[in-house]
């Protein structure tokens, strides 16, 4: 922080998450042993290692309804694959950019995303966007997309990764059962797995497993049948703290 004239000029360094964004899609110069599991086939699950789950309209209720995708979830992915645009394109998502931006109307050039400036008003009142910051209305990008498309999007980039040599994924259908520890519990030291054909399956070496499973959270079954002390006032808790609803209209093309 400088001084100069009684004016304080102030340097702010990147949030943490836009700094990370740069080592996405890029290899470490040294990995660490072992393996890990991770266990759910949503959104969060592709992205931290992917396993795919069937009939997953069962899980998600929100499964049918369009989802916005702000500008991190953009970058982040347009890292981790090259292609993303393209292949989520491919499963209807709309692309579009503000090019245009006066008193009286707005010039949309659709091509792959949103503009982060969705002009959304709550009770009448207008959520104000970034316009200090982006003053000629490029804004950065989102996207508009089914959550069916997006996690179509996902799993067909995973297949993708794991097709090539050294991606090092592997897709296992079936259900994670628990974890055995370490003797000093300091650790995971296995991670047993139930194939759809009923058939058992240890991976031995294992160094992280992932809870992705969302509302069942079902890492605390997986803490409580591995003797870890889980306190009984601990519950799974999951709140958002969102209210909404959603509509669902038919227009036919002459309407648009």
């Amino acid at each position: 922080m400088t001084s100069q004239r009684g004016r304080r000029h102030v340097r702010v360094s990147p949030p943490i998450w836009l700094r990370q964004l740069k080592r996405l899609g890029k290899s470490r110069e040294k990995l660490f042993p072992g393996t890990v599991v991770v266990r759910g086939g949503s959104v969060a699950g592709i992205l931290s290692a992917r396993p795919d789950i069937k009939s997953p309209g069962k899980r998600i209720v929100q499964w049918s309804a369009a989802h916005i995708y702000l500008c991190l979830f953009i970058t982040g992915a347009r890292r981790l694959w090259s292609n993303f645009d393209e292949v989520a394109k491919s499963f209807g998502g709309r692309y579009a950019r503000l090019i245009s931006l006066d008193q009286y109307h707005l010039t949309y050039f659709w091509y792959s995303t949103l503009p982060a400036d969705l002009q959304i008003h709550f009770s009448g009142v207008e959520i104000l966007g970034p316009e200090a910051k982006y003053p000629n209305g490029d804004f950065p990008d989102t996207l508009l997309l089914r959550r069916t498309g997006v996690k179509k999007t996902m799993h067909r980039l995973l297949l993708q990764t794991q097709a090539t040599s050294r991606s090092g994924v592997s897709v296992v259908s079936g259900t994670v059962r628990g974890f055995h520890a370490a003797p000093d519990k300091s650790a995971v030291e296995s991670v047993t797995i139930r194939r759809t054909d009923g058939t058992l399956e240890t991976v031995q070496d294992a160094a992280l497993l992932i809870d992705c499973t969302g509302k069942s959270q079902a890492g605390f079954k997986w803490l409580q049948s591995a003797t870890y002390p889980v306190p009984d006032k601990t519950k799974p808790f999951y709140d958002p703290n969102l209210r909404y609803q959603t509509c669902t209209f038919t227009v036919t093309g002459l309407s648009l």
